[in-house]
Protein backbone atom coordinates (compact mmCIF):
# COMPACT_ATOMS: atom_id res chain seq x y z
CA UNK A 1 0.00 0.00 0.00
CA UNK A 2 1.44 3.37 -1.02
CA UNK A 3 1.52 6.40 1.68
CA UNK A 4 -0.64 8.67 1.81
CA UNK A 5 1.52 11.57 0.48
CA UNK A 6 2.47 9.44 -2.58
CA UNK A 7 -1.03 8.73 -3.26
CA UNK A 8 -2.02 12.37 -3.22
CA UNK A 9 0.94 12.95 -5.07
CA UNK A 10 0.01 10.68 -7.63
CA UNK A 11 -3.89 11.68 -8.00
CA UNK A 12 -2.69 15.03 -8.25
CA UNK A 13 -0.49 14.92 -11.12
CA UNK A 14 -3.37 12.81 -12.86
CA UNK A 15 -5.53 16.03 -12.50
CA UNK A 16 -2.81 17.78 -13.71
CA UNK A 17 -2.24 16.17 -16.59
CA UNK A 18 -5.62 16.06 -18.03
CA UNK A 19 -5.98 20.20 -17.64
CA UNK A 20 -4.69 22.11 -20.28
CA UNK A 21 -1.98 24.35 -18.11
CA UNK A 22 -1.90 27.08 -20.62
CA UNK A 23 -4.90 27.56 -22.40
CA UNK A 24 -5.03 31.13 -24.24
CA UNK A 25 -7.33 33.50 -25.25
CA UNK A 26 -6.46 35.44 -28.22
CA UNK A 27 -8.36 38.54 -30.12
CA UNK A 28 -8.84 39.37 -33.75
CA UNK A 29 -9.84 42.10 -35.36
CA UNK A 30 -9.87 44.40 -39.06
CA UNK A 31 -7.94 46.94 -37.40
CA UNK A 32 -5.14 44.97 -35.55
CA UNK A 33 -2.18 43.80 -36.98
CA UNK A 34 -0.62 40.38 -36.80
CA UNK A 35 2.65 42.66 -35.09
CA UNK A 36 0.33 42.45 -32.41
CA UNK A 37 0.35 39.75 -28.93
CA UNK A 38 -3.48 38.91 -30.00
CA UNK A 39 -4.76 40.20 -26.54
CA UNK A 40 -8.13 42.17 -26.22
CA UNK A 41 -6.27 45.40 -26.42
CA UNK A 42 -3.86 44.77 -29.35
CA UNK A 43 -5.35 41.77 -31.30
CA UNK A 44 -4.12 39.96 -34.27
CA UNK A 45 -5.58 41.50 -38.00
CA UNK A 46 -6.01 38.00 -39.27
CA UNK A 47 -8.10 34.91 -38.52
CA UNK A 48 -4.83 32.70 -40.18
CA UNK A 49 -2.54 34.65 -37.91
CA UNK A 50 -4.13 33.24 -34.63
CA UNK A 51 -4.22 29.64 -36.39
CA UNK A 52 -0.84 29.78 -36.10
CA UNK A 53 -0.91 30.59 -32.56
CA UNK A 54 -3.68 28.30 -30.97
CA UNK A 55 -2.79 25.18 -28.61
CA UNK A 56 -5.25 22.61 -27.82
CA UNK A 57 -7.64 24.35 -25.25
CA UNK A 58 -7.64 27.74 -26.73
CA UNK A 59 -9.99 30.45 -27.13
CA UNK A 60 -9.81 32.53 -30.60
CA UNK A 61 -12.11 35.83 -30.25
CA UNK A 62 -13.04 37.23 -33.40
CA UNK A 63 -14.21 40.89 -33.01
CA UNK A 64 -16.86 42.87 -35.08
CA UNK A 65 -15.86 43.31 -38.81
CA UNK A 66 -15.53 41.42 -42.36
CA UNK A 67 -12.93 38.71 -42.86
CA UNK A 68 -11.91 37.81 -46.54
CA UNK A 69 -8.99 35.97 -47.55
CA UNK A 70 -6.01 37.39 -47.69
CA UNK A 71 -4.85 39.04 -51.17
CA UNK A 72 -1.08 38.04 -52.22
CA UNK A 73 1.23 39.49 -54.90
CA UNK A 74 1.29 36.09 -56.96
CA UNK A 75 -2.66 36.33 -57.19
CA UNK A 76 -5.85 36.40 -55.30
CA UNK A 77 -5.29 34.81 -51.83
CA UNK A 78 -5.85 31.36 -50.64
CA UNK A 79 -8.33 29.06 -51.24
CA UNK A 80 -10.81 30.22 -47.97
CA UNK A 81 -10.86 33.21 -45.36
CA UNK A 82 -9.61 30.46 -42.63
CA UNK A 83 -7.99 27.64 -42.79
CA UNK A 84 -7.72 25.50 -39.87
CA UNK A 85 -4.84 23.31 -39.87
CA UNK A 86 -4.29 23.06 -35.58
CA UNK A 87 -6.18 20.18 -33.37
CA UNK A 88 -7.51 20.35 -30.49
CA UNK A 89 -7.57 17.36 -28.14
CA UNK A 90 -10.56 15.34 -27.08
CA UNK A 91 -10.22 17.00 -23.27
CA UNK A 92 -8.76 20.39 -24.75
CA UNK A 93 -10.90 21.78 -28.19
CA UNK A 94 -9.67 24.78 -29.40
CA UNK A 95 -12.71 27.30 -29.90
CA UNK A 96 -13.20 30.14 -32.36
CA UNK A 97 -15.82 32.03 -31.20
CA UNK A 98 -17.71 35.42 -32.13
CA UNK A 99 -16.37 38.62 -29.22
CA UNK A 100 -19.18 39.40 -27.24
CA UNK A 101 -22.35 40.96 -28.55
CA UNK A 102 -20.38 40.89 -32.11
CA UNK A 103 -21.26 39.65 -35.19
CA UNK A 104 -18.11 39.08 -37.23
CA UNK A 105 -18.29 37.84 -41.13
CA UNK A 106 -16.24 35.34 -43.05
CA UNK A 107 -17.12 36.53 -46.48
CA UNK A 108 -15.72 33.97 -49.18
CA UNK A 109 -15.46 35.88 -52.33
CA UNK A 110 -12.61 35.08 -54.68
CA UNK A 111 -12.13 32.10 -52.66
CA UNK A 112 -13.55 28.93 -52.53
CA UNK A 113 -14.90 28.27 -48.92
CA UNK A 114 -15.28 30.51 -45.46
CA UNK A 115 -13.56 28.05 -43.52
CA UNK A 116 -11.37 24.96 -44.45
CA UNK A 117 -11.25 22.66 -41.57
CA UNK A 118 -8.53 20.33 -41.42
CA UNK A 119 -8.50 19.54 -38.27
CA UNK A 120 -9.90 17.45 -35.05
CA UNK A 121 -11.49 18.93 -31.76
CA UNK A 122 -12.35 22.47 -33.04
CA UNK A 123 -15.67 24.44 -32.18
CA UNK A 124 -16.98 27.25 -34.30
CA UNK A 125 -19.45 29.36 -32.02
CA UNK A 126 -21.20 32.44 -33.58
CA UNK A 127 -19.52 33.35 -36.95
CA UNK A 128 -21.38 34.26 -39.93
CA UNK A 129 -20.09 32.11 -43.00
CA UNK A 130 -21.31 34.14 -45.91
CA UNK A 131 -20.19 32.57 -49.69
CA UNK A 132 -20.61 33.98 -53.55
CA UNK A 133 -23.88 32.97 -54.14
CA UNK A 134 -24.63 36.76 -55.27
CA UNK A 135 -21.87 36.13 -57.68
CA UNK A 136 -23.48 32.69 -59.12
CA UNK A 137 -25.93 32.25 -61.78
CA UNK A 138 -28.17 29.56 -62.81
CA UNK A 139 -27.15 29.27 -66.54
CA UNK A 140 -23.05 28.66 -64.72
CA UNK A 141 -24.29 26.82 -61.99
CA UNK A 142 -26.45 24.21 -63.91
CA UNK A 143 -23.15 23.96 -66.49
CA UNK A 144 -21.48 22.67 -63.57
CA UNK A 145 -24.20 20.70 -62.26
CA UNK A 146 -24.24 17.09 -61.48
CA UNK A 147 -21.91 14.82 -64.10
CA UNK A 148 -24.16 11.02 -65.08
CA UNK A 149 -21.41 9.02 -64.60
CA UNK A 150 -22.62 6.01 -65.75
CA UNK A 151 -23.69 8.06 -68.98
CA UNK A 152 -20.15 10.09 -69.35
CA UNK A 153 -18.65 6.72 -69.23
CA UNK A 154 -20.85 4.84 -71.67
CA UNK A 155 -20.52 8.20 -74.09
CA UNK A 156 -16.18 7.92 -73.13
CA UNK A 157 -16.37 4.07 -74.08
CA UNK A 158 -18.52 4.36 -78.02
CA UNK A 159 -15.98 6.76 -78.90
CA UNK A 160 -13.33 4.60 -78.03
CA UNK A 161 -11.90 7.65 -75.25
CA UNK A 162 -11.62 5.19 -72.14
CA UNK A 163 -10.42 1.49 -72.53
CA UNK A 164 -12.88 -1.46 -70.58
CA UNK A 165 -14.13 0.25 -67.96
CA UNK A 166 -14.61 -2.21 -64.22
CA UNK A 167 -17.99 -1.13 -62.90
CA UNK A 168 -17.29 -3.02 -59.65
CA UNK A 169 -15.48 -1.05 -58.00
CA UNK A 170 -18.22 1.83 -58.52
CA UNK A 171 -20.78 0.98 -55.26
CA UNK A 172 -24.58 2.06 -56.72
CA UNK A 173 -23.81 2.01 -60.25
CA UNK A 174 -24.59 0.14 -63.14
CA UNK A 175 -23.23 -0.56 -66.43
CA UNK A 176 -25.17 1.37 -68.76
CA UNK A 177 -28.13 -0.57 -70.92
CA UNK A 178 -27.70 -0.06 -74.34
CA UNK A 179 -30.88 2.77 -74.11
CA UNK A 180 -28.41 4.15 -71.38
CA UNK A 181 -25.55 4.50 -73.94
CA UNK A 182 -27.79 6.58 -76.36
CA UNK A 183 -29.03 9.11 -73.93
CA UNK A 184 -25.14 9.15 -72.70
CA UNK A 185 -24.61 10.72 -76.26
CA UNK A 186 -25.65 14.20 -74.38
CA UNK A 187 -23.55 13.43 -70.83
CA UNK A 188 -24.75 16.44 -68.66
Amino acid sequence: MLPIRTLVTVVFAALISTVPLSAADYYVSPEGSDDNAGTESKPFQTLQHANSAVKPGDTVWIMEGVYRNAETVDGPGTNSVLDITTSGTPDAWITWRAYKDHKPELLAIGCWQAINLNASYIVIDGLTLTGNNENVHLHLAERNGEVNVPATLAAWEAEAMTEAVDYSATPNQDRPTEAGAAAAATPR
